[in-house]
């Protein structure tokens, strides 16, 4: 995505492997995690790239903010809770499901953003989700949020996920 005036970037995991701009990068997983190589690159893992990332500031959850300030010491880390998905939502509430996106899609609805969009969540060759069974969390959440004023979008058409179009 190209950098818009206006617009916040908040990445998952090594989004930085696409290039753009991101203001915030979530990990909801250990840095030990990240450990494999990265997609096209045998050179790096993802570890790599995710160190190689230009951010300014990590989100991630309480339990792992030690391990990411010392994976990445020269960032800031915010820390923040969350708690299992079940189909209904409060605004003060980060939610998580079995993926990052959505743990990221529902930080910026707490965050108080009118317009997200998911870029790189197709699930389309994901190595851990499939669309059969990750897909339907993103469009449950997107039905309540749009009640209160915010409206989700995918970021291309090609993906699995039932949403809009950004455009």
């Amino acid at each position: 995505m190209p950098h818009v005036a206006g617009v916040h970037v908040i990445g998952v995991n090594d989004a930085g492997k696409f290039g753009h701009r991101i203001d915030q990068l979530m990990f909801i997983n250990r840095p030990r995690h990240f450990n494999e190589p990265a997609e096209g690159n045998a050179k790096y893992s993802r570890l790599d790239v995710i160190k190689m990332t230009n951010v300014d500031e990590v989100l991630t959850l309480e339990a792992l903010a030690r391990e990411w300030t010392e994976a990445l010491p020269k960032t800031i880390i915010r820390q923040f809770t969350v708690t299992r998905w079940r189909k209904e939502v409060q605004r003060n509430q980060v939610y998580h499901t079995d993926s990052s996106p959505f743990t990221a899609m529902s930080y910026a609805f707490t965050q108080g953003f009118d317009e997200i969009v998911l870029w790189g969540v197709d699930f389309i060759g994901h190595r851990y989700l499939t669309a059969q069974f990750s897909a339907p969390c993103f469009s449950q959440f997107a039905s309540q949020v749009e009640r209160q004023r915010c409206k989700i979008y995918k970021g291309r058409n090609e993906s699995k996920l039932n949403l809009p179009v950004w455009q």
